[in-house]
Formats: structure tokens, C-alpha cells, sequence
């Protein structure tokens, strides 16, 4: 039971990630000297932000090893739109780690 709340939890926080990286993309977008950086660290984040759909598709293994793959590199993508925007805010990446930390480990203990 625990891993079934685990695994929609997972999916939907990062299906929450991919839609703000697409608002982030398009109010980048929006701005004369945008920064292409920011631009690809949002693609590349609302890429991964969708992979956990696979959910339906793959076995429990490969699930989890996407899973925990896609949350790294979205938290890298975070941590670079952070630099490229200039306003990186450590304890807000430290807390996204966490939150996925805690659902990777409801999934596959």
C-alpha cells in the first residue's frame, strides 16, 4: 500500500514539476533578452517531470530506477536554471531533494 501511495505521489509531484517548468519556459519566453540557459533547463526538466508516466508501461524495477534518474536530473535542472537566473535559493533545492528522497523510499522499501 505504502508503495502505491509512494508511486502517485512521486507522479504527481512530478507532473506538477513539468507544468511549472513549462509556465517558467513561456514567462521566460516573454521577457526581450531571455536567457537561453533557462530555456533548456526547462525543457530538459519538463522532459524528465513526464517520464514517471511510464508507470503503466514498465515493471516496478525500471520504474524505480527512472524514477530516481528523472529526479536527478530534474534537481540538476533546477540547480542550473538557479544559476543561469541568478537567483539561486540553496534551501529550496535542499527541500525538493528531500521531498523526492522521502517518496523514492516509500516506493521501493
Amino acid at each position: 500500500m505504502l508503495n502505491l501511495i509512494g508511486s502517485i505521489l512521486l507522479i504527481l509531484l512530478m507532473l506538477l514539476i513539468a507544468v511549472v517548468a513549462v509556465i517558467d519556459a513561456f514567462n521566460e519566453l516573454k521577457n526581450d533578452d531571455y536567457e537561453t540557459g533557462i530555456i533548456i533547463a526547462d525543457i530538459i526538466t519538463f522532459l524528465a517531470g513526464i517520464i514517471p508516466l511510464e508507470y503503466f508501461i514498465v515493471s516496478r524495477e525500471t520504474f524505480i530506477v527512472i524514477s530516481i534518474v528523472s529526479s536527478i536530473v530534474v534537481v540538476a535542472c533546477a540547480i542550473a536554471n538557479g544559476i543561469y537566473s541568478r537567483h539561486f535559493h540553496i534551501m529550496h533545492h535542499v527541500i525538493r531533494i528531500i521531498i523526492l528522497g522521502i517518496l523514492l523510499t516509500m516506493i521501493i522499501v
